[in-house]
């Protein structure tokens, strides 16, 4: 079964690993949803999911690393 925080599980209740899973099984699903209507290209949604996941993840590296260097 699948918990997120997004169905308002605490914090406190799941470990930080757990946490980035459920939600990159979110992301893996609505990329899924977004194949069966047509939206995005057919390939493996786990293979998207990465792709997406590290682009998110690089651009928030590079505003922080931004940000950290006007203050």
């Amino acid at each position: 079964m699948k918990r997120s925080i997004a169905a308002g599980v605490p914090w406190e209740e799941e470990s930080l690993g757990q946490v980035a899973t459920d939600t990159f099984d979110l992301l893996v699903d609505a990329i899924s949803d977004c194949q069966r209507a047509g939206l995005v290209r057919s390939e493996e949604p786990e293979n998207l999911a990465i792709s997406a996941w590290s682009s998110v993840h690089g651009r928030g590296n590079d505003l922080y690393r931004w940000t950290s260097r006007r203050n």
